[in-house]
């Protein structure tokens, strides 16, 4: 595919993250038969950054589980694979700082990839259970790009609020300006953290505008939870982002008009999904909307 050679050329000149070396340690702990909890804690003791970090989102409206003041007390709390999973958002956050950048721009990024984790998440637990974690890390990286897009082209700050949009008008800006884009990019750097083949895939292809096309049927399914999951706490998303950037020269209206909700019938069925199970998933996600 030649736009994803052309994305690896950008990426290369960047200095694409690689995978920390404390997730690398955490996860062969997490594969054998039975891990030990102290020291996947540890682990993330010793980096304190990190650590901090870990703390602070554990604490968040978005986990739901009040203030958190240690990792001890967040492993506990949250259980490993869980907390396995806010223990690689951290990580990634820390990989993917940008200089220069108003802190509060990626605070607000970040709230946001972690609210859509969080919500795909769910939306995938009422699809099938097994695709959970997956569908967790589709939403952490779905917009990963950005960041790494902005290390090279300083200026793309200038549309990174359309990134936000639900559609393939948000791709066609950017390719139009920087010969690639978010999702391509995100790909490369998802693939470099060894994520699953359809985690990547998914990353690759989430503002496509026509899921069925994805042929990998593993990857055409977190694809659809991610879009289902934006579409459904779209309204929020708007609201969000417009208090939240209303200090910064963004024009937030105008990148609004690519928050187009799709249709709600094609996920739904390429879910097996009905109306029911739609207005479920509206009670279920929310506890995390406008967080």
């Amino acid at each position: 595919m030649k736009e994803i050679q052309d994305a690896e050329k950008i990426v290369k000149s960047i200095g694409i993250p690689s995978q920390p070396t404390v997730i690398l340690s955490i996860q062969s702990e997490m594969s054998k038969p039975n891990p030990n909890m102290s020291l996947i804690g540890k682990l993330v003791t010793e980096d304190v950054g990190l650590s901090a970090n870990v703390i602070r989102i554990a604490s968040s409206p978005f986990v739901g589980m009040g203030k958190v003041t240690s990792i001890d007390r967040a492993l506990n709390l949250l259980g490993l694979k869980n907390f396995f999973n806010l223990v690689f958002a951290s990580a990634l956050q820390e990989s993917l700082n940008v200089k220069g950048v108003p802190k509060k721009i990626f605070e607000v990024f970040w709230s946001h990839s972690l609210q859509i984790a969080k919500a795909t998440q769910l939306v995938a637990k009422r699809v099938d259970k097994k695709n959970m974690d997956e569908a967790y890390m589709t939403g952490l990286f779905h917009d990963c790009g950005v960041p790494l897009l902005i290390r090279k082209f300083p200026d793309y700050i200038n549309i990174v609020d359309f990134t936000i949009g639900t559609t393939s008008a948000a791709i066609n800006i950017e390719e139009s300006l920087y010969k690639t884009n978010h999702g391509i990019v995100g790909y490369l750097l998802a693939k470099t953290w060894k994520l699953f083949p359809s985690v990547c895939e998914a990353v690759l292809w989430h503002h496509i505008s026509d899921v069925s096309s994805i042929s990998n049927k593993e990857a055409r399914v977190l694809t659809a939870c991610l879009q289902l999951s934006e579409n459904l706490i779209l309204d929020e998303t708007i609201k969000f982002y417009k208090s939240s950037l209303k200090d910064y020269e963004f024009d937030t209206m105008t990148s609004i008009k690519y928050l187009t909700k799709v249709s709600y019938k094609k996920l739904a069925e390429e879910l097996s999904l009905d109306k029911d199970d739609i207005n479920d998933l509206k009670e279920d996600l929310s506890p995390i909307i406008g967080k």
